[in-house]
């Protein structure tokens, strides 16, 4: 995939309620209208990001950005404009509120779909965040569920794959999605690698960034490609990247599927495992294969699941957590060593006896599962680790007793990202973990930039619930888009102790219906096709017949007839929209929320229709064989549907897969033979791909 990197600098603020242009946004995420570190020390030069296109501003100009040291990253938003009522599930196990999860939303308006199983890199003066994408309707593991075929073939096997996205910043807080979703497909028989876990760490000998990632889901038993671990390599931090190979592993290694690496100031590379086998690996120089093993043994074991590796002031750290899953909330422990090859230390009295005592850093986390650590350069030089977590949102459903360790929700779209620093005290050992709100964390350089706004999610629209929302139009302003951040969801069905589970269909039964009310008067309705509707808020396109020009009062009414789950919004504080004004309506009454304001953005010119940038391809393979297709298109608000022979694929358990930028097919037989095409679509219209064949030999 062609990796787009324009208009990477950061955008003033108001950008993100007032959009000029539509045209070049490049979004190939599914919505429209009808983990581990390694410190980058000796990173190969990275091309400038260009600026982004100018565009003109209103009146009175914003002022510039000044210059910051520190980003400030909110976890939690404190003053809840929605009052506690986001209509979202709250399992029995949380029993302390630390504040409404925030949803990271990048520059152009969308979630951050970078949630969980993440990494984050220094390169060359900007950052780069890596995780796989949910927003196409992703279940992670539950109890009882069995996803470990990545095929939707049976009801316990289900597993939606979104592809990779890829993040840069300068600052930390505003993002920019670069290469839209990434598949990595084998060249032959085109099926997709499902990255989850990726680590990229740089090899200076080769020039090349390397991405490590487990192929599939945590806790597979290996077969075939699925449960391993790849290596897919390229020439630039963001990709695009090469077909995936096996590393080279030494003796020893069991082939736990959790994993983190990291870098030490002398360049050289190493790698932690766990999950039945504790221990840390030496990398080549490659930064391909690791060259030896050494074993460690943790009383109690309780270092296992979101297993890190960190490097900081002549000190190593293990950390991990006492369970793993998607767990609501887990215990956090740590060890430490001076060398990777031990000998590692329980670190209340740096002894080396085993079994070795783990220090306890926190009881429930925020309520969140911790993960991999990422360590990261500050202005002075200084390395700084910051620990990420991911929330499971959960229900009495899915998390039915109240201890912290029960499963969360298996929908991870809307996790957020959660941060923490590391704090240390004069002899390296890490402070308890501090859970707040709002964290500051040191930037590698001064940069000019401006906090990112904090949102949250704000299920309000089903059967009996609508939003809307109103502002004023400046005399003489052209409105000819409007585009709403909406998701959709349907819950978890899992049960706790059940042998088998029922997970629904990813789409809600029912349309998302917008209703605009101009201030002449007259009012436009646009009914939303739920597979071009996100599991986390994106923009969809809602183009006027003719735009209208001139001043007054609108109003976005958002509504659904729903019955098996529901739409949201993201919500924010008031102040992007002139005089804005947000209502929740249930039962035919609306209640104003006076501080509250969904995260809406608006256009002078008509969303595009789509365009297909490249085409899938036709493949010839023998029978059993995984296959899969792809098609990249830009756009704003794209929707996708597969058919084969004419007709819509329906995957046999009813879970349709096929309405993504990617088409999976299990082992294919003789029967699964024909012409395959797709048709990308939002408001402003469609585009079909050419037909392609699969060819199946028996």
């Amino acid at each position: 995939m062609k990796a787009d990197m324009t208009g990477l600098r950061t955008p003033p603020a108001w950008r993100m309620a007032r959009i000029p242009s539509l045209a070049g946004l490049l979004l190939l995420a599914s919505c429209g209208g009808g983990g581990g570190s390694t410190v980058g020390f000796a990173p190969a030069p990275v091309a400038p990001a260009p600026s982004p296109p100018a565009t003109s501003a209103p009146s009175p100009a914003p002022a510039a950005p000044a210059l910051v040291t520190e980003a400030v990253l909110t976890n939690f938003i404190a003053d809840d404009p929605l009052a506690g009522d986001n209509g979202l599930p709250t399992s029995p196990a949380q029993t302390v509120s630390y504040g409404p999860i925030a949803i990271g939303v990048d520059v152009d308006g969308n979630a951050i779909q970078a949630v969980d199983e993440i990494d984050l890199q220094y390169f060359d003066g900007q950052y780069y965040l890596y995780g796989p994408s949910f927003s196409c309707g992703a279940f992670n593991y539950a109890p009882g569920v069995n996803t470990g075929p990545l095929i939707p073939t049976q009801p316990n096997s289900t597993y939606r794959y979104c592809g990779l996205t890829v993040y840069t910043s300068t600052d930390l807080m505003n993002w920019k999605l670069v290469g839209g979703h990434q598949y990595i497909q084998d060249p032959l028989t085109g099926e997709h690698y499902y990255v989850k876990k990726p680590r990229v760490v740089y090899s200076p000998k080769t020039r090349l960034y390397n991405m490590w990632f487990l192929n599939g889901q945590a806790g597979l038993t290996q077969s075939g490609r699925t449960g391993k671990r790849y290596v897919a390599q390229s020439s630039t931090p963001y990709g695009p990247w090469g077909t995936p190979f096996e590393p080279t592993i030494a003796s020893g290694d069991a082939g736990p599927v959790d994993f983190a690496l990291a870098t030490g100031p002398d360049g050289k590379s190493y790698m932690a495992t766990s999950h039945g086998v504790l221990n840390t690996m030496l990398l080549n120089d490659e930064k391909t294969g690791t060259l030896d093993h050494t074993d460690i043994t943790v009383a109690g074991n309780v270092i296992g699941g979101g297993i890190g590796l960190a490097y900081r002031n002549g000190w190593w750290y293990l950390t991990g957590t006492n369970t793993c899953g998607n767990c609501l909330a887990s215990r956090l422990y740590y060890l430490r060593a001076r060398d990777p090859h031990g000998p590692w230390l329980s670190p209340a009295d740096d002894s080396a006896t085993a079994p070795l005592q783990p220090v306890l850093l926190s009881s429930d986390s925020g309520y969140a599962q911790m993960k991999a650590p990422f360590v990261l350069p500050d202005v002075r030089g200084g390395m700084n680790i910051l620990l990420p977590g991911t929330h499971y949102r959960s229900s009495p459903t899915g998390a039915p007793g109240a201890g912290v360790n029960q499963p969360g929700d298996n929908n991870l779209a809307l996790s957020g990202w959660y941060t923490v620093p590391l704090q240390f005290d004069a002899d390296g050992r890490i402070q308890p973990l501090s859970t707040a709100p709002t964290q500051r964390f040191a930037l590698a350089k001064a940069v000019p930039s401006t906090p990112a706004r904090a949102w949250q999610a704000n299920l309000g629209i089903d059967s009996g619930k609508s939003v809307s929302q109103s502002w004023d139009l400046a005399a003489g302003e052209t409105l000819a888009a409007v585009l709403p951040s909406v998701f959709q969801r349907t819950p978890d069905k899992s049960a706790s102790a059940a042998a088998s589970a029922t997970i629904q269909e990813p789409h809600v039964n029912a349309p998302l219906v917008a209703r605009l009310q101009l201030p002449d008067g007259r009012s436009h309705s646009w009914q939303i096709d739920p597979r071009t509707v996100a599991w986390a808020p994106e923009k969809v396109p809602l183009n006027l017949p003719e735009p209208f020009k001139g001043g007054g009062r609108v109003t976005l009414t958002l509504s659904s007839s729903a019955t098996n789950g529901g739409y949201g919004v993201a919500v924010g504080s008031r102040g992007a929209l002139v005089n804005g004004q947000y209502s929740a309506i249930k039962a035919g009454q609306p209640t104003v929320l006076a501080q509250a304001e969904m995260l809406v953005s608006t256009s002078a010119t008509a969303a595009p229709a789509p365009r297909i940038t490249a085409q899938p391809q036709s493949i010839r393979v023998a029978a059993g064989t995984a296959v899969g297709f792809v098609v990249q298109a830009e756009g704003v608000g794209l929707g996708y549907q597969w058919q084969r022979n004419g007709q819509v694929i329906v995957s046999p358990n009813g879970y349709n897969e096929s309405t993504t930028a990617a088409l999976r097919l299990p082992p294919v037989s003789t029967a699964d033979a024909g012409t395959y095409t797709v048709t990308v679509f939002n408001q402003a219209g469609s585009a079909t791909s050419v037909p392609v064949t699969l060819d199946v030999t028996p």
